[in-house]
């Protein structure tokens, strides 16, 4: 089985490495679609495409033949935007989801949906590792050791607080 999982990963946290964890236990093969790929440098999406994709990378334990990341822009059309999924990405078998949004596209699409277990998004929370990112607080205790390397590579504390003063 093929399953798709999609999320901005802005920033990759131990909550998404969990839910990825989980959907490759129950799938051969998972298509992480990275969402908002054409955003970047913005409180909301501050790490580009690239950059997301080096910290799945250096945060997964899984081989390379059972993941594959693609991009998924935004279009502001839900409807163009499930059509992109579906036929420009690499064919998949079933979506992990539990955003609200994300489940409406995807069941009226008429596509088979199930949930991941949440890890406790209280503290797993992209909005919050930004905000804890700018304001100096601890935040490495949050993400995979290969997100936080990603993130002091490319200067994201100092990107993110400026973003934050903006």
């Amino acid at each position: 089985m093929r399953a798709l999982f999609v999320g901005r990963f802005q920033p990759f946290h131990l909550g998404h490495l969990k839910a990825v964890e989980y959907v490759a236990k129950v799938a051969n093969h998972v298509i992480i679609a990275i969402g908002s790929s054409q955003e970047n440098n913005t409180l909301e999406n501050p790490f580009s495409y690239e950059e997301r994709i080096k910290m799945i990378e250096k945060s997964l334990r899984l081989s390379k033949d059972r993941y594959t990341i693609v991009p998924v822009p935004d279009f502001g059309d839900e409807k163009i935007w499930v059509e992109y999924v579906s036929k420009k990405l690499p064919k998949f078998d079933v979506v992990y989801a539990n955003a609200p949004r994300e489940k409406k596209i995807f069941k009226n699409a008429h596509m088979q949906l199930r949930n991941v277990p949440l890890y406790d998004r209280t503290i797993y929370n992209g909005t919050d590792i930004r905000r804890r990112i700018s304001s100096g607080s601890r935040w490495e205790n949050l993400v995979p050791k290969g997100t936080a390397e990603v993130i002091k590579k490319v200067d994201g504390v100092k990107r993110i607080s400026r973003l934050f003063l903006i």
